[in-house]
């Protein structure tokens, strides 16, 4: 080892709190970026590799200054408390961002959903 070298001797991994960065389409871009702008603490929950299993709860930080052109994506960094150490540096995870909620709303089937001449229909 020499002063130079940059391999160093160790790496200091943080685990509490932890960060995920993950992607999203830049057509939600405004829909996030509105209420960020706002202070608004929109809640990210971290799935294992199937989607079944939530292992953390956290909260978006922030969002990159660009987008990735050749795949129409916008970074996105979360932190995680990470208490329970669900969380491990470069594991797989899928992540869910909140970015709205909207009360007293009809909800129904994607498959019950029609378009026709005068729009959509159920």
């Amino acid at each position: 080892m020499t002063t130079g070298d940059t391999n160093g001797v160790v790496v200091i991994t943080q685990l509490q709190p932890i960060s995920i960065i993950f992607t999203t389409s830049e057509d939600n871009l405004s829909a996030i970026l509105k209420p960020l702008h706002a202070d608004t603490k929109m809640s990210v929950t971290a799935y294992d590799r199937a989607n079944t299993t939530a292992l953390a709860f956290g909260f978006l930080e922030t969002v990159d200054n660009q987008i990735d052109t050749t795949t129409g994506t916008v970074k996105a960094r979360a932190t995680f408390d990470n208490k329970g150490l669900g969380l491990f540096p470069n594991q797989f995870v899928n992540t869910k961002l909140l970015v709205d909620v909207i009360k007293n709303a009809t909800i129904v089937p994607t498959s019950a959903v029609l378009n026709g001449s005068s729009g959509a229909f159920v």
